[in-house]
């Protein structure tokens, strides 16, 4: 990975690295991009509920490219990942189904177990990238990260899933 890459963050991703103190480092570094379910997501719930990590969606389609997704995009992303997609939240759906239409290089933060299945389907899991190794890259150290934010997490799952895969 290196300076402007594109990265398409699902809502866990954009949530942890505001929980992380993250976020600004990675949108300095980085194109971050995501889609319209994911802002959706990142805006709803009970905004008193314990934990919650409160975002300014207004100020984050600021920040990051926001695509819309079309139904027929989804409908490609079903039929290449053999149905597998329809297991998975809508965000994580939406952000795959745009991002397989993507020609020019890309990495996907998703620590989403479901959504690195599809990934694997569809032979993209190598773009999946740990939210710790982005923060890294930006200059951000020594956080600690936990599951499924870390690379030692993703790290093991990714290799869980190829082995499977075998």
């Amino acid at each position: 990975m290196k300076r402007a890459d594109r990265i398409f963050a699902d809502t866990n991703a954009i949530l942890a690295a505001h929980k992380y103190g993250c976020w600004k480092a990675l949108c300095g570094y980085f194109t971050m991009e995501s889609v319209e379910e994911c802002m959706v997501e990142c805006g709803t719930g009970d905004p008193f509920r314990e934990g919650r990590i409160n975002v300014d969606v207004a100020l984050l389609r600021e920040q990051m490219e926001i695509h819309p997704v079309s139904d027929l995009m989804i409908l490609s992303l079903f039929q290449r990942s053999k149905g597998q997609s329809a297991g998975i939240d809508d965000g994580e759906r939406h952000l795959l189904a745009y991002a397989i239409t993507q020609p020019d290089v890309y990495f996907l933060c998703s620590p989403d177990k479901a959504c690195m299945h599809v990934g694997l389907s569809l032979d993209i899991l190598d773009r999946f990238v740990s939210l710790e190794a982005l923060a890294t890259k930006a200059g951000m150290r020594k956080i600690p990260f936990a599951d499924p934010f870390n690379e030692k997490w993703h790290t093991t799952f990714c290799g869980k899933l190829r082995i499977e895969a075998l």
